[in-house]
């Protein structure tokens, strides 16, 4: 940093300096004078003192003075002061004391007015006191302004012209030689005028290099020898060591000079309740941003929902009045996929699409994960849901074909109620491309394979509801279609939906859960919001929870699921970069999927098939491409959360690794998009762990009321987003919401962590859906396998709790209650609870040995 002040003061201005150190060194007393306990025995020494300055990283004009006091014997730390304090000269040898002696003096004074039997009857200064060129370092200075007893103490000294070879290379050459154990002494004294300017000293056995001792004021070199010897559990004596250690630390936790100050190295404020944490001050300017981009993209979004045209059907345009603004609808395909559905759950699904209205009828496709026995329980339902429509079984993957391969055509089978040969004249198909395995059979081979097929298909209807085909059935606006094909996961089966229904004459593809529920009004919603804004590839809705009365975690689940659609999303929609289109409901303009689908499902990751985060990954896709993702939240959905917390760690960590993993797309589309989605990305990515390093500090930093109101801190980021819902949705259940707070930090903070830790692991991670896997999901083993995670994070948690509520109640004085008669200020190993998240990166310097 480049000073203010002159780093070369005048010739006129040091010899002022000189002969002020002259003139104090006259007043200098060698002897144990008007001490208030023995010399010889140190009976009657209670307090000793320690003082020291430390500096920000890069900043030699600000700087924090620091007065530690310790009891005698003991060396327990008692009371600690600090002094923040700006200088006004740079450090110039021999003159250390014009610099640094002033805050130094006013921490004694303060002292002296607060805590006046605390004041230390004798002061260890870092600095030397008569081992000085003109015999008054900065030891001797203090001591003769404050009256004191002063010792100093240091790691180095300066040239002395006095005959002898009193230089730090000749010194330590003898202190090699002759200082062999803990406890040995070097005199320092002058050759020409015989004056004794101190003594190097070996403190420790471990640590062969020596300190140097010399007399500051009122004491003798014996006396300042024994008190130095006894008050080293290191190398450097107890009371300086806590002093720079102390004043660091509260350096870094204070976020001195605070945030501003920090970045322009400015002193903003000397009050530790104003300064903000750097991270604490991002975490507010964050949400604030966030709320209002949320609030206007509320307002736009209304404003356009009155001025836009309303889609009608393109049958009845003509009736409409020229006067009245319409627009022809979207053709539209609904595709739902799943894999062994809850049959309740599946059953309402449908039910509450045959609910929903739009404009012209729309195309329905559902895809069923899997065509073993199990999986035609869905089917069942499906055919109980849409009478007389067709349910076709898939041989092979729709995603497995060969495009450069010329497409078979073989006829096709369907499972209906129908006769197949009826069915099939009466029903529009489409010539589907084999994999490359089939298609090398000779196609002879392949047409009798087919003809055999549907020969047999009366015969085959009792045993097996499965027919075979390659041929496949597409979707009318009158006839839903059902697919069974071969297990593979979510994206294949939403790849076939899609293909499937671009292939119908789709405009747009609605993609969906099977265990979604919808508003009747959630089509011609989305549909609308496509047209917001121009180059508008997908639309986002709002997902609720229809079993948020389930229990504790689904109710707290369904008011974070309210803030992450109206809040985050909502935030990124009004700058157009939505990054998560959600599977329960999103809307995607088919010219689009054409350009993105062939590179979604062949997306790999650490040499593996990717099986989770297909939505976020669609999404990202639809970015990379430059259009935008926008979210309306008059389109919403219901769909169910987990009510078991293993579940709902399970179903998070997956969530989790896909947000880490798609991080590398995302960075590949920034240049593309608002600022905001670099800014949201960063904040979600690094939040949980800036997180995890303040757990981890204020658990074991002997801080317990720092604990307590770093979680109540946590509560209060909560609650800005809870008075903002409430404000919107005027509903009381809000004001629950940062009890989430907790499940916050007991589970998604491991979830999120284990989600980095298991990158590598492909299983889609969620609940089990057959009987058979619910089964195998409740043996003890695996459960306890699935918890370890959380078990062992709860451990670390409850072990740091426990740790401070023993330092709070066993050891009083080191968390700032007054005890044993002991009073500590500004203890310093308490971080202050005002600096909550994040600590800057000052320079580190190592512990004294």
């Amino acid at each position: 940093m480049v000073s203010s002040f002159d780093h070369d003061p005048s010739k006129a201005q040091r010899e002022l300096w000189q002969n002020e150190q002259i003139a104090l060194s006259a007043r200098i007393s060698l002897n144990d004078e008007n001490l208030d306990f023995d010399p010889k025995t140190l009976d009657g020494l209670k307090y000793i003192g320690g003082v020291d300055l430390s500096f920000p990283e890069n900043d030699f004009e600000h700087a924090l003075a620091c007065l530690s006091i310790l009891s005698w014997p003991s060396l327990e730390v008692v009371h600690t002061s600090y002094l923040e304090t700006e200088l006004h000269l740079p450090y110039i040898a021999g003159y250390l004391a014009f610099r640094e002696v002033d805050p130094l003096l006013k921490l004694l004074k303060q002292l002296q007015k607060e805590h006046a039997e605390l004041y230390p009857q004798v002061i260890l200064v870092d600095g030397n006191g008569r081992l000085h060129p003109r015999t008054c370092g900065i030891a001797c200075h203090l001591g003769v302004l404050a009256n004191t007893p002063t010792i100093g103490v240091a790691k180095n000294f300066l040239v002395i012209t006095d005959g002898a070879e009193l230089t730090m290379s000749h010194v330590k050459q003898q202190c090699r030689t002759q200082l062999k154990k803990r406890g040995d002494r070097l005199l320092l004294q002058g050759g020409d005028t015989h004056i004794m300017y101190g003594a190097a000293l070996r403190t420790t056995d471990a640590a062969p290099n020596p300190i140097f001792v010399s007399q500051g004021h009122r004491v003798s070199l014996d006396m300042a020898l024994r008190i130095v010897l006894a008050s080293c559990k290191f190398r450097i004596p107890e009371p300086i060591r806590r002093a720079d250690l102390d004043s660091r630390a509260y350096i870094r936790q204070q976020q001195f000079p605070a945030i501003v100050g920090y970045a322009l190295h400015l002193h903003v404020t000397r009050q530790s309740f104003w300064a903000l944490g750097v991270y604490g001050t991002v975490v507010f300017c964050f949400i604030v941003l966030q709320l209002t981009f949320a609030s206007l993209n509320r307002y736009l979004l209304y404003r356009y929902r009155k001025r836009s045209p309303s889609p009608v059907s393109a049958r009845k345009q003509e009736e409409y009045p020229q006067q009245q603004q319409t627009r022809k609808a979207t053709k539209v395909g609904l595709a739902v996929v799943g894999y062994r559905e809850e049959p309740m759950l599946f059953a309402q699904c449908l039910e509450s699409i045959q609910r929903m209205e739009y404009p012209d009828p729309f195309k329905i496709v559902v895809v069923i994960d899997g065509k073993d026995p199990q999986d035609h329980e869905m089917a069942a339902i499906f055919e109980k849901a849409f009478p007389n429509n067709p349910v076709v079984v898939l041989p092979h993957l729709l995603s497995d074909q060969d495009t450069n391969n010329t497409m078979s055509e073989i006829d096709e089978t369907i499972l209906n109620n129908e006769k197949p040969a009826a069915a099939a004249a009466a029903a529009a198909t489409i010539a589907m491309p084999l994999p490359s395995h089939q298609q090398s059979q000779p196609q002879h081979q392949q047409a009798s394979k087919a003809s055999s097929s549907s020969s047999s298909s009366s015969s085959n209807r009792s045993s097996s509801p499965a027919l075979y085909g390659e041929r496949v059935i597409l979707p009318t606006d009158t006839r839903a279609v059902c697919y069974l094909q071969p297990h593979r996961g979510k994206r294949h089966a939403m790849y076939t939906a899609f293909r499937v229904l671009m292939a119908a004459g789709c405009d747009a593809v609605m993609s969906t859960d099977s265990d979604t529920r919808f508003d009747p009004q959630a089509l011609i919603e989305l549909e609308r919001a496509l047209y917001w804004h121009p180059k508008t590839g997908a639309a986002a809705g709002d997902v609720r929870i229809w079993n948020s009365s389930d229990s504790l975690l689904s109710f707290m689940s369904s008011l974070r699921y309210w803030m992450a659609f109206n809040i985050e999303r909502a935030a990124q929609s009004f700058n157009r970069c939505v990054t998560c289109v959600s599977g329960p409901m999103g809307l995607y303009r088919t010219n689009v999927l054409a350009q993105v689908l062939d590179d979604w499902i062949k997306q790999r990751f650490l040499g593996m098939e990717c099986t989770y985060g297909d939505d976020r990954h669609l999404t990202n896709r639809v970015l990379m491409r430059g259009y935008r993702v926008v979210y309306t939240h008059y389109a919403f959905c219901e769909t169910e959360t987990p009510i078991n917390f293993l579940r709902w760690f399970k179903q998070q960590t997956r969530w989790s690794k896909s947000f880490y993993r798609e991080l590398i797309w995302n960075a590949r589309c920034l240049h593309k998009h608002s600022p905001w989605m670099a800014a949201e990305l960063f904040y979600q990515g690094v939040y949980p762990f800036v997180l995890l390093f303040s757990i981890f500090y204020i658990l074991w930093a002997h801080a317990p009321f720092v604990l307590a109101v770093w979680l109540v801190s946590l509560m209060a980021i909560a609650c800005i987003k809870t008075l903002y819902s409430f404000i919107v949705t005027r509903s009381l259940r809000f004001l629950a919401f940062p009890m989430y707070s907790i499940y916050y930090l007991i589970g998604l903070v491991p979830a999120k962590l284990w989600a980095l830790v298991s990158l590598w692991d492909v299983g889609w991670g969620t609940s089990a859906r057959s009987a058979a896997e619910r089964k195998l999901e409740n043996v003890l083993c695996l459960q306890v396998k699935e918890a370890l995670p959380i078990v062992l994070w709860i451990l670390v948690i409850v072990a740091g709790i426990t740790f401070n509520l023993c330092v709070f109640f066993l050891n009083p004085s080191v968390n700032g209650r007054p005890g044993n008669g002991n009073i500590s200020s500004n203890a310093p190993n308490v971080p202050d609870p005002n600096s909550i998240v994040f600590y800057p990166n000052y320079a580190q310097q190592p512990p004294y040995m």
